[in-house]
């Protein structure tokens, strides 16, 4: 609609890596976007599971899990505000 927007990052969500789809979209979003493109977050249950028991996805799940690492990478890339921007 003409509006002016900035993209600090794209963050791919329900990534499944054992089907092609979800593969080709990622690489399309990598060779579109570039670095602009975040780890993808994994289609797992334990993200529905952590509200439901009352925990943040931190506390509910190790910080190597790959749903931590992707929304880690997403809080740091918005503190850093538009330093990525396109």
């Amino acid at each position: 609609h003409g509006h002016n927007v900035m993209v600090l990052a794209i963050l791919p969500t329900f990534f499944d890596r054992v089907t092609t789809e979800s593969q080709v979209n990622l690489k399309k979003l990598v060779d579109t976007f570039g670095s602009l493109t975040l780890p993808a977050v994994p289609r797992v249950t334990k993200l529905r599971e952590a509200p439901a028991m009352g925990q943040t996805l931190w506390e509910y799940l190790p910080p190597s899990d790959p749903a931590c690492v992707a929304y880690g990478y997403l809080t740091a890339r918005v503190l850093e505000g538009n330093s990525h921007a396109r």
